[in-house]
């Protein structure tokens, strides 16, 4: 057998060729994302119960609670409707007397129309306050009376 140098010397260059290849690492990031949602949860609202009224009453009044909380830093705003029975003429909301055709007017506010949420697990509260004047009590025959006002808080 003869030797060749050219041979041997191209045989070492492929060793090290394939040794330095199988030396080479690779590497990437991964991006690990999350989203938290803007949100607002009604926890509970109170009712706003009058009680039996006095018609020699100049006015009574009532208030209500409602426990809410969004998501932390998120704005929100409070909204209430007008209820199931409101009379666009004269712009008043009106509770419907039961099993009859009778009306007591009311006025409906809440202490607060917006806000900053604090997360959980504090919950928030807005006081609802009502009133019905003396006037609309002496208009209204004995009976209960009721109405549905939604309150709708979001972000």
């Amino acid at each position: 057998m003869k030797y060749t140098p050219g041979y041997l010397s191209n045989a070492g260059v492929m060793a090290f060729a394939t040794v330095a290849a199988t030396a080479l690492a690779a590497s990437d990031k991964a991006a690990v994302k999350a989203s938290v949602a803007a949100n607002c949860t009604i926890v509970v609202v109170g009712e706003l119960n009058f009680g039996a009224l006095d018609q020699s009453s100049n006015e009574s009044t009532a208030t209500g609670s409602v426990f809410y909380w969004c998501t932390k830093g998120t704005p929100y705003t409070i909204t209430l409707d007008n209820g199931e029975n409101y009379d666009a003429g004269s712009a008043k909301r009106q509770m419907k007397q039961l099993g009859g055709p009778g009306l007591l007017p009311y006025q409906l506010s809440i202490d607060k129309e917006s806000g900053i949420g604090n997360g959980l697990p504090v919950n928030a509260r807005a006081v609802l306050s009502g009133t019905i004047f003396g006037h609309d009590i002496r208009s209204s025959v004995a009976a209960d009376y009721v109405d549905n006002v939604t309150v709708t808080i979001e972000p």
